[in-house]
């Protein structure tokens, strides 16, 4: 499992604007970089693989945006890239279960936009 760490917001369906580092995007939730440090994960939850995605040996990575809060809740969490099988549902479940350390601005926790990557990968003698 990957965490990814983005300083560009997405909109679903269509790309967002570009947020310069530092400043607050549309959403209120500031971009990554100048002075923006990341969230960081106190506790990782491992993804579960879907049934229908077991049984057709699909395998991917999921990419989500997320807006942790400055009192380290979540907020809209969307599929930037999809795998489909029921990865999708399974990854945003199981970041939700994610705690995290909120991002910092001049020292004061700050909402900050991050991407998070999820792996979905098959034991080696999963096809077998």
């Amino acid at each position: 499992m990957l965490l990814q760490v983005s300083a560009v917001p997405q909109q679903q369906g269509k790309p967002a604007p570009e947020v310069p580092p530092g400043t607050m995007g549309p959403d209120g939730a500031y971009a990554l970089g100048d002075g923006v440090t990341p969230p960081t994960p106190l506790t990782r939850i491992a993804p579960e693989v879907s049934d229908l995605a077991k049984r057709l040996f699909a395998q991917g990575d999921v990419l989500l945006s997320v807006v942790v809060k400055s009192d380290a809740t979540l907020q809209d969490i969307r599929v930037v890239r999809s795998v489909g099988y029921g990865m999708d549902e399974s990854a945003i479940n199981t970041l939700r279960k994610w705690r995290f350390r909120p991002g910092s601005k001049d020292g004061m926790p700050v909402d900050v936009r991050i991407k998070v990557e999820l792996a979905y990968r098959l034991a080696p003698d999963a096809k077998r």
